[in-house]
């Protein structure tokens, strides 16, 4: 399946080394075909042609599908070797799906709207939009990662999962425009920032109930100050905001939630069906990625290592079972390569990595 020209030039140049590859299902009809193009076609011929299809032998498979059947290939980015294909199973999304309704079920289908920009090829897009559609939310998809600062204030997102970096290019803007405004404006946003920090940090966080006054102040400002930051930005509606690929720094998480966008910092990786841990509602603290989700399972093994388990924990890697042997021990555990501890209220942190390695703040 492909969506636009580029994508159906790659698909055509790899057709003579790809036997298996059958067809290909182009989604934009004006996709120009080549002249000796035999195998693709368009989606609505797609769809014509499966209405004569076998309903009988439909059936059946319908009937012998099993959850623990191979859902999806994420490959990793072989950053520590060659990239591996992580086999997720039915079972794996659907345990997925369950924890993030038990810890997010918030989440409306008549007053949610997420926006994905970040590719399907990565767990953590694919996992979010797939949590979005079990629960009937309407997803609106960017194509160009360029534009999405100017998809954003187009579509008025309520969710939305991201990088840091985003959140980092908002937070900079912010900044950036306050310095260059009049002093009146800057004394009254230090001001508005002060109070939306205290009551952020010092009550809401903690699930403490507001002070009446900070409450009024919060309430002014918000008209004035913050409300006008979310509008500019495109969020007038903000609901929750998954955040996860490399830590987002604790000056602008603090900042971020305490202007109303509430960024809900996490940990995930491919062969765990992404998300591992990420911050409860009350209660959070700066520098942790939060708590295990429901049904999953996380330890500190040697050398301060990360281990992992659960229902969403992959089948394997794709014809490589020694490196799977490596990855899933006897006991079932994973072992994520990434060092951290646990404090003590149960909140996971990471320290490092057991390689020499690091990621940026675009996630990579």
């Amino acid at each position: 399946f492909v969506g636009d020209q580029q994508q159906y030039d790659i698909a055509m140049e790899i057709v003579d080394e790809c036997p298996s590859l059958k067809y290909v299902v182009t989604y934009n009809p004006l996709v120009e075909k080549r002249a000796d193009d035999k195998i693709s076609m368009t989606w609505e011929e797609f769809l014509d042609w499966g209405e004569d299809a076998d309903v009988e032998l439909l059936n059946k498979r319908k009937e012998s599908a099993l959850p623990s059947d191979l859902m999806v290939l994420i490959y990793t980015s072989g950053t520590t070797g060659l990239p591996k294909g992580v086999m997720l199973c039915h079972s794996n999304f659907n345990a997925a799906i369950l924890a993030h309704n038990m810890r997010i079920p918030s989440l409306n289908d008549e007053t949610d709207l997420s926006l994905s920009f970040l590719p399907f090829s990565h767990i953590f897009e694919l996992g979010w939009s797939v949590v979005c559609l079990a629960n009937g939310i309407r997803i609106v998809i960017n194509y160009n990662p360029k534009e999405i600062q100017k998809t954003v204030k187009e579509v008025h997102p309520t969710c939305m999962c991201s990088v840091p970096r985003f959140w980092e290019k908002v937070y900079t803007a912010i900044v950036n425009n306050v310095e260059n405004a009049a002093p009146m404006v800057r004394m009254l946003f230090k001001r508005a920032i002060a109070v939306a920090k205290k009551r952020e940090m010092k009550y809401v966080r903690t699930g403490k109930k507001v002070p009446m006054l900070l409450e009024k102040q919060y309430q002014y400002f918000d008209k004035k100050v913050y409300s006008r930051l979310r509008s500019a930005i495109g969020f007038e509606q903000p609901h929750l905001f998954p955040t996860a690929g490399a830590m987002l720094s604790d000056n602008i998480t603090e900042f971020l939630r305490s202007i109303g966008l509430p960024i809900i910092i996490g940990y995930g990786l491919s062969e765990t069906t992404a998300s591992v841990s990420f911050v409860p509602d009350t209660n959070w603290e700066l520098g942790t990625i939060g708590t295990p989700i429901p049904g999953v399972k996380v330890k500190i093994g040697d050398e301060n290592e990360i281990l992992v388990k659960g229902p969403t924990i992959m089948k394997g890697y794709y014809h490589k079972p020694e490196e799977t042997a490596k990855a899933i021990d006897k006991d079932g555990w994973f072992h994520t390569g990434d060092c951290g501890a646990i404090n003590e209220h149960g909140q996971l942190i990471i320290t490092e990595r057991l390689k020499d390695l690091f990621k940026t703040s675009n996630g990579k």
